[in-house]
């Protein structure tokens, strides 16, 4: 869909685009299973959950912004951009995401096992 609606990219960047969406969403994965542990009460999960919320979004915008900055043209500017312009998302990710956890936890808490 890029290489159609944009013209450029597309095949040719698939693997860093898969590596910087990919990467946050395995640190994210990697910090909720640390934090939470294996008991999983609902305060650790809550902490997990609002952790790997925001550095999911946060390890996916600083390996896109440091894939922007090793470019030939080294856009500086745009790499700061993406990383100031996302702090917001990190911060409601990182409320929303436990709100979401704590009700699977009460409806369904079989799905957090």
């Amino acid at each position: 869909l890029q290489a159609l609606f944009f013209q450029f990219g597309g095949l040719t960047v698939l693997g860093l685009n898969t590596l910087t969406m990919g990467g946050g969403a395995v640190a994210a994965w990697a910090i909720f299973k640390a934090v939470a542990g294996r008991k999983m009460p609902l305060a650790h999960l809550k902490l997990a959950s609002a952790l790997a919320g925001f550095l999911g979004v946060f390890v996916s915008a600083l390996l896109t912004a440091a894939a922007l900055v090793f470019t030939d043209e080294a856009f500086w500017v745009s790499a700061i951009a993406l990383l100031t312009s996302n702090l917001p998302v990190m911060i409601v990710e990182a409320i929303l995401t436990p709100m979401v956890i704590a009700a699977l936890y009460r409806v369904h808490p079989e799905v957090l096992l």
